[in-house]
């Protein structure tokens, strides 16, 4: 005769092992872009040279570093997945900063991926004010 507290016990030591085995493949279907944008002092320090994405498909926010940010932040932070069809991935971040003159401002930034090729657009348009930002760059894509 099976113990049921014997049985249970390994029953839920079966789920968490087959739960431990499932991970890896669920981290693998996560896409990581590796994007590197020509900035120039006409930027004025509101792009960054290089920001990294993580993004799984069908999730609507996406995980994100870059120097400027993370240097103040201290870590990845999340972004808002705006678009993601055949052709492209959209990713927006609305973020409270300080102006060169400390005024307050915030900020809406766009990075947009073409899936095609991995050419990337990174914008950023200071909210009442008529500055607005261009950059644009290439992407290195891993799978995994």
């Amino acid at each position: 005769m099976i113990n049921p507290a014997k049985a249970l016990r390994l029953s839920v030591a079966g789920l968490v092992v087959g739960l431990a085995a499932a991970l890896p493949a669920a981290a693998q279907t996560g896409t990581t872009y590796d994007c590197r944008f020509e900035v120039s002092g006409a930027h004025m320090g509101w792009l960054p040279a290089t920001v990294i994405l993580s993004h799984t498909a069908g999730e609507t926010t996406a995980q994100a570093r870059d120097p400027s940010i993370e240097g103040p932040e201290g870590g990845p932070y999340e972004v808002k997945v705006e678009t993601d069809n055949a052709k492209r991935t959209t990713f927006t971040l609305r973020r409270k900063s300080k102006s060169s003159t400390n005024q307050p401002v915030t900020v809406n930034y766009r990075l947009t991926v073409m899936k095609a090729d991995l050419s990337a657009t990174l914008s950023a348009k200071l909210l009442g004010y008529t500055n607005s930002y261009l950059a644009r760059g290439q992407c290195e894509r891993r799978n995994g």
